[in-house]
């Protein structure tokens, strides 16, 4: 096994809803390492998918 697949993250996040999100952004600049997991598809870098109005 390899280092990197040994390397365990400081936080789990489940989730990347607006809590999940909120808090990843909170502790990015601690330096942990934060893993998040989300269990729905990945959305399309659209304008349609970053439009506040629309969401």
């Amino acid at each position: 096994m390899s280092a990197a697949s040994q390397k365990q993250p400081d936080i789990v996040i489940i989730g990347s809803g607006i809590g999940g999100s909120t808090i990843a952004a909170g502790l990015a600049a601690s330096g942990a390492e934060i893993l998040i997991l989300e269990a729905g598809e990945h959305l399309p870098d659209r304008p349609e998918n970053r439009d506040q109005e629309a969401i």
